[in-house]
């Protein structure tokens, strides 16, 4: 019992840790033999807590960032913004906003760091939380369906 236990709070961790997530977690958990029900709920959560976080934080963290430079890190007004990575970044979210790069960042990129992107380039954090939760909530049901089916596959060729 405590070992099932100590291996749920495992999967919550791994999928909270960036670049690991749930593309990683669910086969993994589904792997082992946990529950893919639980193994599903248990990395949105875990993905989807920290990525509600930073999005929060991110407010605080520009105003602190502003004290300490004397300039707000996320600032669309600013001039900085028509050049370099800046001005990439935020046409790569013109062209596919905020829905856009929820539902591709999970799967490329990881979506702690597409919520990351997202708010550096000035968007709405409403905007950005609903849409990763839908997007973290639409990938974990592929991921797990897919990771169930492909491991029930592949064990069966050895069999």
């Amino acid at each position: 019992m405590w070992n099932e236990i100590l291996l749920y709070l495992t999967v919550i961790v791994l999928a909270a840790t960036p670049w690991v997530e749930i593309l990683v977690v669910i086969p993994f958990g589904i792997g082992i033999g946990l529950n893919p029900i639980l193994v599903g709920v248990f990395s949105f959560a875990g993905n989807a807590v920290p990525i509600y976080l930073i999005v929060v934080g991110f407010e605080r963290f520009n105003t602190w960032w502003a004290s300490r430079r004397g300039r707000f890190l996320v600032n669309p007004a600013d001039e900085s913004w028509q050049e370099g990575r800046r001005a990439r970044a935020m046409n790569v979210l013109r062209k596919y906003g905020v829905p856009g790069m929820s539902l591709a960042s999970p799967l490329l990129i990881g979506a702690h760091l597409g919520a990351v992107i997202t708010l550096l380039v000035g968007a709405p954090r409403n905007r950005i939380i609903g849409w990763m939760t839908f997007s973290l909530a639409i990938w974990t049901v592929a991921i797990t369906v897919a990771s169930w089916y492909g491991i029930g596959w592949l064990t069966s060729l050895w069999s």
